[in-house]
């Protein structure tokens, strides 16, 4: 993407056919990371058709500035802004909010895991490309997406744990004020000395609470120094800036009835009164958790009595 170049407009309706035959012909390589079918934009019918590789669509709309980026002399793609109001007309609510989550985020998703890399658009971009947009497929849902979309994200774990705690119940969530992501917390002078850091960064923090969330991810938070750093760190943004930290676990992330408990405590630290999960809730929990989690492998099951070790009043719920 950071090797792409915005094109105008005009670009797209002044397209050879030749990338379209380059494309489907497989004479253009495309990245590890693009998924088939792939679908292909033209702006106009071409005498190639569709295959079980490449999929055809044809379109004489205007469409915005900054809407296309080029690959090649012959081919141009859609632009990040673009593509989430594509992908508004054909995939469901929660998945647009992940997508648009992903986006805006220091992160890509690929196969089982996913790549650092600089974020890709941002909520006030996205907000303005569906301002100019009117008309076009997908806008509707694009703009209701954009109301819960979280953005600064460093991990998928870290997005999942806000779509999580933010969306309302309606959509799999517990409703939670938005936090902000990744925060600088600076230090004082005095904690600076003794921690040797001059600022902290917070994964999820409510400012005006003093209150933060931090993933603490298995494959980064092992042996006794991080252990011990960790620990510093909470203690310092206690004495320093009066900020409570509420660790959570990657197994309090994906087991819905510990996440639960820990979605109680944090109301209860944010001074909120959390409804009951409900049937319809809990039943939209697990949709979005099925779209949060499935580039992983699947969670082991659990059992009634494994939730009741968290929380014996979800035992039933959840068994």
């Amino acid at each position: 993407y950071a090797t792409m170049e915005p094109v105008a407009t005009t670009a797209f309706h002044a397209t050879e056919p030749g990338g379209q035959r380059a494309l489907s012909q497989g004479e253009f390589a495309l990245p590890d990371c693009v998924s088939l079918p792939c679908h292909m934009l033209a702006n106009a019918p071409c005498t190639i058709h569709s295959t079980e590789t490449f999929i055809q669509h044809v379109s004489t709309r205007k469409y915005p500035e900054d809407s296309f980026l080029r690959i090649d002399r012959t081919l141009i793609c859609s632009a990040p802004e673009l593509c989430f109001v594509q992908m508004a007309s054909c995939i469901p609510i929660q998945e647009l909010i992940w997508l648009g989550c992903e986006l805006c985020s220091d992160y890509s998703i690929l196969n089982d895991g996913y790549i650092e890399r600089s974020r890709l658009s941002t909520k006030r971009k996205l907000e303005s490309y569906i301002n100019h947009a009117k008309g076009q497929y997908g806008v509707k849902a694009a703009r209701r997406a954009l109301r819960y979309l979280c953005e600064g994200a460093a991990s998928p774990s870290e997005a999942a744990l806000t779509m999580l705690a933010t969306l309302p119940p309606t959509l799999g969530g517990y409703a939670l004020p938005s936090p902000t992501l990744n925060a600088r917390v600076n230090l004082s002078k005095r904690a600076q000395a003794e921690t040797g850091n001059s600022c902290y960064k917070c994964d999820l923090l409510w400012p005006k609470a003093k209150l933060a969330l931090e993933y603490d991810s298995d494959s980064h938070h092992t042996g006794a120094l991080r252990i011990a750093e960790d620990a510093l760190r909470r203690n310092t943004l206690k004495s320093d800036k009066g900020i409570d930290v509420i660790v959570v676990t990657n197994r309090q992330l994906r087991d819905p009835a510990k996440f639960n408990y820990l979605m109680r405590q944090t109301a209860k630290a944010l001074h909120i009164k959390l409804k009951g999960r409900t049937a319809m809730s809990i039943g939209a929990e697990h949709d979005l958790r099925e779209i949060l989690f499935r580039h992983e492998r699947a969670p082991r099951q659990q059992n009634s009595s494994e939730f009741a070790e968290c929380d014996p009043e979800l035992a039933d719920q959840y068994s």
